[in-house]
């Protein structure tokens, strides 16, 4: 019996589709469905619905391997790379590069990686090599 009404459901939505889609259209235009769509969008416990299920989706393979092809594309890399010369951008990551680095957790990851003898050696070298340009540098800054 149930099976005969999900079969007749399924028939009569793929008759009327369109008029199905259309008055559901017209439903959220109404002011205060929409009204209600927004404040129950602003809850606490559906916007962490929401997040979790985000990251659940950003995690699929498919997803993420589209993702890495719209990022190929010539013309979306023109425009980060563009977006990241604006002033407001350079401002904004300069900041939060600033902030991140203060965090506990981030200086002790610095302090690990900084400790590694391969890592140790290079910063030697470096610092070898460019000794003269790094203190005119630090010279600049402190003035």
């Amino acid at each position: 019996m149930a099976n005969k009404d999900s079969e007749a459901r399924k028939e009569y939505y793929k008759k009327n589709r369109k008029k199905i889609l259309e008055r559901s259209r017209l439903r959220y235009q109404r002011p205060e469905v929409k009204e209600y769509h927004r404040e129950y969008q602003q809850r606490p416990e559906v916007k962490e619905r929401n997040r979790e299920h985000q990251k659940k989706y950003q995690q699929r393979p498919e997803v993420q391997e589209r993702r890495r092809e719209y990022r190929q594309r010539p013309e979306v890399k023109a425009m980060v790379k563009a977006n990241r010369q604006r002033p407001e951008a350079k401002a904004w990551l300069k900041a939060y590069n600033k902030e991140y680095s203060q965090r506990p957790e981030a200086k002790q990851r610095q302090r690990e990686r900084y400790n590694q003898p391969e890592i140790k050696e290079q910063r030697k070298e470096y610092y070898k090599k460019n000794r003269k340009r790094i203190s005119e540098r630090a010279r600049l800054y402190y003035q």
